[in-house]
């Protein structure tokens, strides 16, 4: 969503920004966060990794609601650039090392398709509260409102600390 309407999110918050800087930002920290996200995934619990690129967004997203008028605007896009680069990169690499590479692909075609999915309506729904509210508050905070939920269930999946609580189907 964020990705989507950078430039607007960018615009309404501090007008007169030029409509490159947002997706520059996110662009540039989300190669970071990927660099860096395909290293921890190799050495880190995988339950905590992606916990914290899921807290980290709804911090961010929270952030811009909050303080997005100021200089938060950019570290705000940078932290959820930086967070989806390493969502990006360690998602694949945990699927592989929890389900094996026998499982891998069919476990992370179910990931990519609810991602897909958020990728299509997240944005809609967001120019819906746009327009609806003439402002990006409730469409970073409805962002926030489901990180907290990606959050939760990444808490749940890997409850017992290393890998999944249950097997998918």
């Amino acid at each position: 969503m964020v990705i989507g309407h950078a430039s607007g999110i960018a615009a309404s918050l501090r007008p007169g920004t030029p409509p490159w800087i947002a997706p520059g930002t996110i662009a540039a920290c989300n190669l970071f966060g990927s660099l860096i996200a395909g290293r921890l995934a190799d050495k880190l619990p995988p339950g905590p990794l992606l916990a914290a690129f899921a807290l980290a967004t709804t911090v961010a997203l929270a952030g811009l609601a909050a303080f997005g008028t100021d200089y938060g605007l950019f570290v705000c896009l940078g932290l959820i650039g930086f967070s989806y680069g390493g969502t990006i990169a360690a998602y694949p690499a945990v699927i592989a090392k929890l389900f094996g590479m026998q499982e891998s692909a069919r476990v992370y075609a179910r990931v990519t398709t609810a991602w897909g999915s958020a990728g299509l309506t997240g944005p809609w729904f967001a120019g819906v509260l746009f327009h609806w509210r003439g402002d990006y508050q409730g469409a970073l905070l409805a962002a926030a409102a489901f990180r907290v939920l990606s959050f939760i269930a990444v808490m749940v999946l890997f409850r017992r600390g290393g890998g999944p609580a249950h097997d998918l189907p």
